[in-house]
């Protein structure tokens, strides 16, 4: 009989378990209690490998304040394909990921030292307004230097941020202006600046400025670097895009005795971007931003920044009278010499005969320009150079930085170079008439 009763059990409960409608309210039940009792998911963690890039990578400059999360670096790192493939091909497309994948690293490094502008950068890279806008502005880099033994501290702007016309004052910064300076606790401290020193848009593009003594308190001045930036290296740079904190890394593809050019990948606007810093990797100010071209995207962008040694003739000139002198470079060869306030013009190349051969006007100096031109015309002897000076000059009740390219401007001045002995020209050639 007990054998009977525990059949007749088994046959009773089999089809309850093995019909569908069975499984759907197991596993109905089964997700109830998962809801109410979640499982902590298992977190499998990458063991670090060592990062197979320039050692200057492995931290940031030293001047933000802070160091990169290296678990971070190693993450990134740790994705880079390994270059195995013995076809040339494949191995190019391998080596492409991983000068990728490296520039993405360096982009992280740059994007993950935003959290020390509050507290670092932000009291050596300012912002200064416009005259018309308190949102937007340009980027005035601190920066520290010696003169005659004594310990200077100094900004540096650019040029095309002061006023060039009345109509177009108020969209740019003054003379005398206001620049804001980021404080430990976020809040913003406006300070007095005064540009002491200039020189021109269209040539060096730089201004330098210059704060009070109790203003100077409360910046933290970057280091001049001793030589110039080299082909490759990779630099940082930190400043406000659109009045807004920005900071990217950027290698150097191209440089000529003025400026140094640069990749640049800034999403958006990047108005208000120049002057800020291109640092080294021991945070050490390799040049200064001066401006954009735009390509047919942001990666296809290039950037330009002006040399260092450029800052330093800006402080020389200031403690001289505005005086301060520095060599044009064309193919390795000294041109002639210009101040630091003084800008190209135009051009002309004659032949032997003293007949002109070639010119050109130059709204801003192009040294590719210039010897491209030279290279057109192999039978090009002479070169005069037109060299004008960028004055201050009041109009519309505005301090107003001009060029002035026309016959009144009582600043022009001749220059003349010999292409065939590669000496220059102290005057005007005799075969060459006026």
């Amino acid at each position: 009989m007990k054998k009977l009763l525990l059949v007749l059990s088994l046959c009773t409960l089999l089809p309850v378990l093995g019909t569908s409608q069975g499984l759907v309210n197991v596993g109905k039940t089964a997700a109830k209690s998962a809801v109410k009792t979640p499982k902590v998911p298992t977190v499998s963690v990458r063991p670090p490998i060592a990062p197979r890039v320039p050692q200057y990578l492995g931290t940031v400059p030293h001047a933000l304040g802070t160091t990169v999360d290296q678990a971070v670096l190693r993450t990134v790192e740790a994705t880079a394909p390994q270059v195995t493939t013995p076809t040339l091909s494949a191995r190019a497309a391998k080596e492409q990921q991983v000068a990728q994948l490296l520039g993405e690293q360096a982009q992280l490094q740059a994007q993950l030292q935003l959290n020390s502008f509050q507290t670092g950068i932000g009291r050596s890279v300012l912002f200064a307004p416009l005259m018309s806008s308190a949102e937007l502005g340009y980027s005035v880099t601190v920066f520290k230097t010696s003169y005659n033994g004594a310990q200077e501290i100094y900004g540096v702007m650019p040029a095309h941020a002061l006023p060039y016309d009345w109509m177009h004052g108020k969209d740019s910064v003054g003379k005398n202006f206001t620049v804001h300076v980021k404080q430990a606790d976020g809040s913003e401290l406006a300070l007095d600046a005064q540009v002491v020193q200039v020189s021109a848009e269209s040539m060096l593009a730089l201004s330098l400025v210059k704060f009070s003594p109790q203003a100077e308190a409360y910046l933290s001045p970057l280091e001049l670097a001793d030589e110039p930036a080299a082909m490759g290296e990779l630099l940082f740079s930190y400043g406000y895009a659109a009045g807004r904190p920005t900071a990217i890394s950027r290698t150097v593809n191209a440089q000529s005795f003025v400026s140094v050019r640069t990749n640049q990948a800034i999403e958006g606007d990047r108005e208000g971007f120049c002057g800020s810093p291109l640092l080294d990797a021991n945070g050490q100010i390799k040049a200064i931003h001066t401006g954009t071209v735009e390509g047919n995207g942001k990666r296809d962008d290039v950037s330009y920044g002006t040399h260092v040694g450029f800052i330093r003739k800006l402080v020389e000139a200031y403690h001289n009278g505005g005086t301060s002198s520095f060599g044009l470079i064309l193919d390795g060869q000294h041109v002639t010499d210009l101040n630091v306030d003084e800008y190209i013009s135009a051009f002309y190349l004659y032949n032997e005969a003293g007949k002109k051969v070639a010119q050109q006007n130059l709204g801003k100096f192009s040294q590719s320009t210039l010897l491209s031109a030279i290279q057109e015309h192999p039978e090009a002897a002479y070169l005069q150079l037109t060299s004008r000076k960028a004055q201050w000059i009041q109009e519309g009740g505005l301090d107003i930085l001009k060029e002035d390219r026309s016959g009144r401007d009582k600043t022009k001045h001749q220059h003349w170079y010999n292409l065939q002995t590669r000496q220059i020209e102290p005057v005007r050639p005799a075969v060459i008439k006026q």
